[in-house]
């Protein structure tokens, strides 16, 4: 770790997190210091924290949840008390100052009060933007706030979570339509899943046939209607199915390395899920996991590709000599 937590490179900046613990008794707060792997390695107190040079070291992350989760720090780590709502919003306006964008997060768990939770998006609505949101349902506050980040444009990520009335539903189903963000995970809704109609579906995979990106789709229902098996008629790809108690279908991205997946669970429920190869980015591969007659069809597909072309330059070359 660099001197006083700062960047060993001139200018460049070290990114923070900001912890706060909420219990019953009290709100607590310290920041933290990440590694690539976002394995901590330092942890420091509000106070020594801004004796920093705020210019190298910034703020991109706010994890809020209660005392459970934070059972693995040592019992000596330096903690800052939050002993009023002053104090309170005195660090979130620190917070603000020191914000930074990139990669930026915000994580409210589930079981974090309501009232804790109000007051923190009440204050940071519209001084900040995240890329990333995983959001409870509080109230009204949580809907503005919301809303509020579906019309930045700036929202890449999102994962509520509790139960969210039908309308803020419908507001996250329009942003997807809109490709506002890329990601999307309702794994820790408690109500019913954002389910997708037929026509909402085609419009979701014709995004994904231009914008791979919009990956990875996780927990998504749809209505299913079973003229949907046929869906190599959608790009004229192959499709493929699965035997079993549950119906697969699989179809092959037309230009990239990619799939999409539909499960019928149900025939009043099915669910997507789409895919892309990650075997150069990240030591897992989904598309390898669950797709992996497509992963390894498209190397063979890729190597033959290759061959051709190449026996085309040597032919190429011999003629030119030929001449």
């Amino acid at each position: 770790m660099p001197k006083n937590g700062t960047s060993s490179t001139d200018g460049q900046r070290t990114l923070w997190v900001l912890l706060v613990r909420v219990t019953d008794k009290k709100v607590e707060c310290m920041f933290e210091f990440q590694n690539q792997d976002q394995q901590p390695i330092c942890f420091m107190s509000w106070r020594d924290f801004e004796q920093l040079d705020e210019r190298l070291n910034r703020v991109n992350t706010l994890f809020v949840a209660n005392g459970g989760l934070f059972s693995e720090l040592e019992e000596d780590a330096p903690w800052s008390t939050l002993t009023s709502d002053r104090t309170k919003k005195a660090l979130l306006q620190f917070f603000v100052s020191r914000f930074h964008r990139e990669r930026s997060q915000l994580t409210i768990g589930r079981e974090v009060s309501a009232r804790f939770t109000m007051m923190l998006l009440e204050f940071l609505i519209k001084k900040t933007y995240f890329s990333t949101l995983t959001l409870p349902y509080c109230g009204e506050e949580s809907v503005n706030f919301l809303e509020n980040h579906v019309n930045s444009g700036k929202l890449l990520r999102l994962c509520p979570s509790g139960h969210w009335p039908k309308y803020a539903i419908s507001l996250m189903k329009t942003a997807i339509r809109q490709k506002q963000f890329f990601e999307f995970n309702d794994d820790y809704l408690e109500q019913e899943k954002l389910v997708l109609d037929k026509d909402f579906l085609k419009d979701i995979l014709h995004l994904w046939e231009a914008e791979t990106d919009l990956l990875p789709w996780k927990g998504v229902l749809f209505v299913p209607d079973y003229s949907l098996l046929a869906m190599k008629t959608f790009w004229n790809q192959r499709v493929e199915g699965a035997n079993g108690f549950m119906k697969v279908v699989k179809i092959r991205h037309p230009t990239a390395k990619a799939a999409a997946e539909i499960c019928f669970e149900s025939d009043d429920k099915a669910r997507l899920s789409l895919y892309r190869c990650t075997c150069e980015e990240e030591d897992t591969c989904d598309l390898k996991e669950f797709c992996g007659d497509i992963h390894r069809s498209w190397d063979v597909q890729k190597e033959h590709q290759f061959r051709v072309r190449s026996i085309l330059r040597v032919l190429f070359k011999k003629s030119i000599i030929c001449v």
